[in-house]
């Protein structure tokens, strides 16, 4: 009798330490079943919706702001509008968390119960989205544009906009263009030519070549390239080459430069390009 009441008590034990190292490997347990998600806007100040197959989760009145939300296996998007600025949206993908490979490794219940709830998934948080101005581009240190200045051949030609953010015409000098739209461009010189130089001088400004932009990261070929006006993150990683196979091709991150400051944020294969940008393509973790 004792043998087998030892048996029994043992197989007991077996058994609650199973169902404790499973559920300690569950990461609705360690991390919870809800996340914190916090979205950024450049510039902030917008009003931001979070949604998931077609329904609601919250809204971010003025960003920089935080909603909390349910971790599943659904991706969430985000929708983003500011008086001035194009809207935007990001996806944000729901992937796994780190614990859910350690659930792998330490027990196979706790990983399929976090797995069939989605809990072992989680979104990418901060996530700042790049925002854009509406209406007409805006001039920046790189750009060329193109002067035409009527019956006078020698000053007609092209103009690149220098680091300080200035063009360099004869007779005139420096002219501020950083900031500027083609059209204040013109207004600035024409009142400068106006000035005791020309009567009435006929101007024409445009812009002859937008400055690069940059992939680097895991792409086929990173470098600069040039600048083609509605283009989105999708078609700039093709003119690279394409993702690599080991590139993470749902998260990406996009330095921008905004006058003197650079901003880092968040984009998606959506994400609309500016001259400038840096696109930077992460390798998969996993």
């Amino acid at each position: 009798m004792q043998p087998r009441r030892g048996a029994v008590m043992l197989m007991w034990r077996m058994s609650f330490a199973v169902l404790a190292l499973a559920l300690t490997a569950c990461a609705s347990l360690v991390e919870g079943t809800t996340q914190e998600l916090a979205v950024r806007t450049d510039p902030p100040g917008a009003q931001c919706v979070l949604t998931r197959e077609g329904a609601v989760l919250g809204t971010v009145n003025a960003t920089p702001g935080v909603v909390a939300v349910s971790k599943t296996r659904d991706d969430i998007t985000v929708t983003c509008k500011r008086d001035g600025y194009k809207d935007a949206s990001f996806v944000n993908h729901s992937g796994l968390a780190g614990i859910a490979y350690a659930n792998a490794l330490t027990a196979g219940i706790g990983s399929a119960i976090d797995a069939a709830s989605g809990s072992d998934n989680k979104y990418e948080s901060p996530v700042t989205i790049p925002l854009i101005q509406s209406g007409p581009y805006r001039l920046e240190s790189g750009d060329v544009v193109r002067v035409m200045i009527y019956n006078q051949t020698g000053l007609s030609t092209d103009y690149k906009v220098g680091d300080t953010g200035m063009v360099s015409l004869p007779l005139l000098g420096d002219v501020k263009a950083q900031g500027r739209t083609v059209e204040e461009l013109k207004k600035a010189i024409y009142d400068g030519l106006s000035n005791g130089i020309f009567v009435n001088p006929g101007i024409s400004v445009e812009i002859s070549q937008y400055r690069p932009f940059f992939v680097v990261g895991e792409v086929g070929k990173p470098g600069q390239y040039a600048f083609t006006p509605g283009m989105n993150v999708l078609g700039a990683i093709a003119a690279a080459g394409g993702f690599t196979v080991r590139a993470d091709n749902s998260r990406m991150t996009m330095i921008r430069k905004r006058e003197a400051a650079q901003t880092q944020a968040s984009a998606d294969p959506l994400t609309e390009v500016q001259p400038g940008d840096v696109i930077v393509v992460r390798e998969h973790l996993f």
